[in-house]
């Protein structure tokens, strides 16, 4: 998947988070000061009977709102990488070398792999995705795809390598999904008890 289009499809998550999460944050206020005049004047008046709203049902919107939109970005995603594998070809490639990626006391490593094209030319390229262990040992031979019109534009056909974007947005969505769960059951059952839930 092209580098463009992933910095696309997070700017457009974030965009539309932003402005999802700042609607629902105006209108959380908007009912909080309507809550604190009407304890204002329930003080004044002596009484003492006004309910407290709970946050959870903003923040259920929110979490949902950030989950939902990351699981749509992973669907778009997969469904992207999987149109890209049905038209791509594949080569036997050899790893030539193993390229240290980042620092530390563990480093990451790509592997550059070479490969011939059904035409003949023989292309390089370096894995999109940097690990330890390294993703393939040095002179191992790797089964490569490729796009016929592009062969620069070529990975090792192994899961990680192919579907780490999709994954990893799938990953994040499901902590988001689950916590608005939770807060709208949460919202849900404290409606159901009464109007005096914190």
């Amino acid at each position: 998947m092209r580098v463009e289009y992933i910095v696309v499809l997070i700017a457009v998550i974030v965009v539309v988070d932003v402005a999802i999460l700042a609607a629902l944050l105006r209108k959380h206020r908007a009912r909080q000061a309507a809550t604190n005049t009407t304890a204002t004047l329930a003080t004044e008046l002596g009484t003492s009977d006004v309910p407290k709203k709970s946050a959870a049902p903003v923040l259920a919107k929110a979490f949902l709102a950030v989950g939902l939109s990351l699981a749509v970005a992973a669907g778009v995603c997969a469904a992207v990488v999987a149109q890209s594998n049905s038209s791509d070809r594949h080569a036997d490639g050899t790893v030539v070398e193993l390229v240290p990626s980042g620092s530390g006391s563990s480093p990451r490593y790509r592997a550059r792999v070479e490969f011939a094209t059904s035409a003949g030319t023989h292309v390089r390229f370096l894995s999109s995705i940097s690990s330890n262990p390294p993703p393939a040992r040095l002179g191992e031979h790797v089964d490569v795809r490729y796009r016929p019109d592009d062969p620069h534009d070529a990975t090792i056909n192994t899961y990680w390598q192919v579907w780490f974007l999709p994954t990893l947005l799938g990953i994040i969505a499901a902590p988001f999904l689950l916590v608005g769960a939770g807060f709208g059951i949460a919202s849900r059952a404290g409606r159901k008890r009464g109007p005096e839930i914190i």
